[in-house]
């Protein structure tokens, strides 16, 4: 019988879910061992997204993230403590970080975006669209996807917090915590977005959760 692959110990800190124990073989590449991270813990944290590429792993005590063309046994010794995190996003001209992490899950697939920059449109990706830079969520691949225009939602923040407004005349609405719903206002009006609130977008059937990530403290 072949022999069991030898595993060491490590443990990692994804986000709010800390110094989490997991067993590895030492030939696994930090791409790998991101994509079961996002595998295992992607049903308790709604806001992970399924692309590793969007994550790298260091250790705890080093802002370095791990070298990709090496293993983790490589790089990482037993018993050591690595973190999960997001990879930066270049800004593009004008816009801003979110004060706190956001972003905004495809209900039916629990495909989650980040929106790594406000102000930030939705809709779909078009390089001949004025504002393209500022597509933070490209739905042009989600189910029912072609039904949503390209410049569908605006999102952004001020003092009072997260705010959304229709950016095209498609329909849109916002579906509060206790089920009330409120019509997508249109230009110059908007409405407040909080975290769990979602964003049907009528003609595609996509329902879009808003969600804030925690932070700690």
């Amino acid at each position: 019988m072949p022999s069991h692959p030898d595993y060491f110990e490590v443990h990692i800190d994804v986000f709010e879910q800390l110094n989490q124990r997991a067993q590895i073989v030492p030939e696994l590449s930090p791409a790998e061992l991101v994509s079961a991270i996002l595998e295992e813990f992607g049903g308790d944290l709604d806001y992970l997204g399924p692309g590793p590429e969007q994550y790298r792993l260091r250790k705890s005590e080093s802002t370095d993230g791990l070298d990709n063309h090496l293993s983790v046994g490589e790089q990482v010794a037993p018993g050591e403590r690595l973190v999960l995190e997001e990879r930066d996003t270049p800004l593009p001209s004008g816009a801003a970080r979110p004060s706190v992490p956001i972003y905004l899950q495809d209900v039916g697939s629990r495909h989650s975006f980040r929106v790594a920059w406000l102000p930030a449109f939705v809709g779909r990706a078009d390089p001949n669209t004025p504002g393209n830079e500022l597509l933070a969520v490209d739905l042009s691949t989600a189910s029912g996807g072609s039904n949503v225009s390209r410049r569908h939602l605006k999102l952004w923040e001020d003092k009072d917090g997260f705010r959304v407004q229709a950016a095209s005349n498609n329909p849109a609405a916002v579906v509060r915590q206790d089920g009330v719903e409120v019509p997508m206002p249109q230009p110059p009006d908007s409405a407040p977005l909080q975290s769990r609130d979602v964003i049907r977008l009528e003609r595609s059937g996509l329902a879009l959760k808003f969600i804030v990530r925690e932070q700690l403290p």
